[in-house]
């Protein structure tokens, strides 16, 4: 039998034995807070790389040919630093710090027999994200003036260079392409994934088998409190601490990204409204009760603390899909799996799209459902617990 009371006195009994592990209390309330700045420098320097890759001097190596030797001057023009070079190899790269290295392939019998063409090949040494993107401005640069060189070409034959682009495109978007928002709500999502499935792993492992093996369950048991009353006193505890935790990292990471005063230290300008990580807040919060449920279960049945902390370890590769959800995003039955379902219409939410809110109806249900079910379960764990002094 529940004893609202006896549930009172246990959630009081609890949050004073967590208070008092001060060591524990400082290691989680310290991560909750670094991940947000961890995260925020992340998003900084992230976008600051393509910044770079346009901005700084570009060392262009070159093998001498006739066509790459007509097109060095417009190179230089557009601030390329070019290099001769003897051979492509890696070792040239290094050496010479190139970011790309331009050569011409000779002709087959494949290609065009044209005087005025050219296969010009662009190298790179690795894949690493600066170079790649110095290759890409490099070869944009290369396509620019083949554009020019034909213009010139039908020009002097007499034709109007507009014939080649008969129609302009020009693509548009209701929405900003902010590729570095994009970084901020998917570190959001991971965020919040972390705050729900490790926050608590301490707190659940020592409410259960940490008291068992200190002998202070079997105390509890000895009262005249009914044991589901100790289950759900402990299941609240570790319910609250996860949805404070989860509002803490989310706060906290707005804020990086809001204040002038971090803007300046972590170089991060990318945020969100308050209002987003409200809503985002409360689409998650019935995850923290079921995963609440879960690891306190895991405390019950393990027979020790490693093993606890071991399977509630496994248990957090749940967050996983808050990580995946690009890759996922078009699978619609997805939509109605807990986990799943919440981040992609907090996902939704951030972008500024259509959320699918009978598909998060139903993964709030199935979450709520299931959670009544985890608990189900807690309650006859604690009542089947043996009492090792029993009479």
């Amino acid at each position: 039998m529940l004893n609202a009371k006896f549930i009172w006195v246990n959630i009081q009994h609890e949050v004073r034995d967590f208070m008092r592990d001060r060591s524990t209390l400082r290691s989680m309330f310290s991560i909750l807070i670094l991940l947000p700045f961890l995260y925020s420098y992340i998003i900084a320097k992230a976008g600051s790389i393509g910044d770079e890759a346009r901005e700084k001097d570009k060392r262009i190596g070159y093998i001498e040919s006739v066509k790459i030797r007509e097109m060095l001057p417009f190179l230089k023009q557009q601030g390329l630093q070019l290099v001769s070079v003897k051979a492509i190899e890696k070792k040239v790269f290094e050496d010479e710090k190139l970011d790309a290295l331009i050569s011409e392939r000779r002709k087959d019998i494949l290609d065009s027999p044209d005087q005025f063409s050219a296969n010009i090949e662009l190298w790179t040494a690795s894949t690493e994200t600066k170079q790649m993107a110095s290759a890409h401005h490099v070869a944009k640069l290369i396509s620019g003036y083949g554009q020019i060189l034909s213009q010139k070409i039908l020009i002097l034959r007499g034709v109007s260079p507009q014939l080649m682009r008969p129609i302009d495109l020009e693509m548009k978007s209701l929405k900003v392409d902010d590729s570095s928002s994009f970084a901020t709500y998917e570190l959001l999502l991971s965020l919040f994934g972390m705050a729900l499935f490790f926050s608590t792993l301490h707190l659940a492992v020592d409410t259960t088998v940490g008291e068992r093996e200190r002998m202070i369950l079997e105390s509890l048991f000895y009262t005249e409190a009914p044991r589901s009353s100790l289950a759900i006193g402990k299941w609240i505890v570790v319910s609250l601490m996860i949805v404070f935790s989860v509002w803490l990292v989310g706060t906290v990471f707005w804020a990086l990204g809001e204040f002038s005063i971090f803007q300046k230290i972590l170089g991060r300008s990318q945020t969100f409204s308050y209002e987003s990580m409200a809503l985002g807040f409360l689409i998650f919060l019935p995850l923290c009760p079921m995963i609440a449920a879960m690891q306190i279960l895991i405390g019950s049945i393990s027979a020790s603390v490693k093993h606890a902390q071991t399977f509630n370890s496994i248990f957090g590769f749940m967050l996983l899909p808050l990580s995946l959800l690009s890759l996922v995003e078009e699978v619609k039955g997805l939509a109605y799996l807990p986990v799943f379902g919440q981040g992609l219409a907090f996902r939704s939410l951030l972008k500024a799209e259509e959320i699918d809110w009978r598909g998060l109806m139903v993964t709030e249900g199935t979450t709520i459902l299931l959670t009544a079910i985890i608990i189900a379960f807690v309650l006859r764990r604690f009542n089947q617990e043996k009492i090792i002094y029993s009479l």
